[in-house]
This record gives C-alpha cells, sequence and structure tokens, in this order.
C-alpha cells in the first residue's frame, strides 16, 4: 500500500515515473514496521500520551490506528478513521522534496481511557545517504523552503534533538532547523 502511495504522490507532482523510488534505491530493507498495544488508562480524566507530538521521518506512513491527533490550528484535533480504513501521514522527506506543497503534520497518539488501543505502522524511509532538498522543478518561480542535507545528518539531528530535549516541540521537528532563511 505505501508504495502505491508512493507512486501516487510521484504522479501527482508530476516527477518521472518512479522518480520517488531513487530516495531508497528501491530498498525496502531500511523501512520500518511496528505494531503498538497500549491498554486502557485505569482513570478515565487522565490524559495519556502514548507518543507525544511530532513529524514523521519517512516519505510516507500508513497506519492501522485509533487515537491518532493532529495539531492544526493551536490545537488537537481526534483523527477518526473509517471502518476498513487506513491512515495515511506524509513525511518530512515528501515535504523537503515538494518544497512544501505535502506538508508533514504534527501528530500524536493518545490513548483512550475507556479501552485498549492497537496501532501497526510502516513507514517508507529514506536511503541514508541520499541528498535532500526541493526539487528544482518543483521549485520554479519560487525560492527553495528548505536547504539541502544528506537523510543521515537529519536523523542525527532528530535523535540529537529528542535525547537532549525529549519533550521540547523542538525535538520532534527536526526539519526546522535546515528551512531556508529570508536574506
Amino acid at each position: 500500500t505505501a508504495v502505491i502511495i508512493e507512486g501516487i504522490l510521484n504522479d501527482y507532482l508530476g516527477l518521472p515515473p518512479g522518480f520517488l523510488k531513487e530516495y531508497n534505491y528501491n530498498d525496502r530493507r531500511q523501512d520500518i514496521m511496528a505494531s503498538f498495544h497500549y491498554l486502557a488508562s485505569k482513570d478515565p480524566d487522565e490524559e495519556i500520551i502514548g507518543v507525544i507530538g511530532h513529524q514523521d521521518a519517512s516519505i510516507v506512513t500508513v497506519l492501522i490506528q485509533d487515537g491518532l491527533e493532529v495539531f492544526e490550528d493551536g490545537k488537537w484535533i481526534e483523527v477518526t478513521p473509517a471502518k476498513g480504513a487506513l491512515t495515511v501521514n506524509i513525511g518530512d522527506p515528501m515535504q523537503v522534496l515538494s518544497n512544501g506543497k505535502l506538508k508533514s503534520v504534527e501528530h500524536r497518539v493518545v490513548r483512550p481511557a475507556e479501552k485498549d488501543r492497537y496501532l501497526v505502522v510502516f513507514g517508507l524511509l529514506v536511503t541514508i545517504d541520499k541528498w535532500m532538498e526541493p526539487l528544482p522543478q518543483l521549485t520554479i518561480n519560487e525560492a527553495p523552503k528548505c536547504k539541502g542535507f544528506t537523510f543521515g545528518e537529519y536523523t542525527l539531528k532528530r535523535l540529537k534533538d529528542l535525547r537532549d530535549s525529549p519533550t521540547t516541540p523542538e525535538a520532534a521537528h527536526a526539519i526546522n532547523s535546515y528551512a531556508s532563511r529570508p536574506r
């Protein structure tokens, strides 16, 4: 499913066929898949954050979920999935490559008080040595919104920020440190 979505995004952005596959050399070994089981809270008034607010490091993330919230207009909004539907998050690499035409959304996981929660995640990752920058064909008549970096540099920055300041908003938004500044 994630590979199909990658192809749809490739076409949507008007890129040559298979272009986005080059960001992982069509090698799926570094992709991530995980499943989680969050137990219901014993205190119904307690808001339990399963995963703090963050943006994804994957090109796209496909989720089978309940309890996901997105941050929009200064508040957290619940994402209620349709029965049998998948949720798709755009990650930081797609925001960079698309020069902001596609957005990496801040989101978090909240554990519902009344029931156990299950989550299955699959993310398409970029090869660690791949150079990331806004694609020239997507910056025509507009300045790049991000300076270039390797995916490895970004990953190290993200891990360092989370290690040094795990509860600050900046720690979950490593991509912001690569934003181009007006001159």
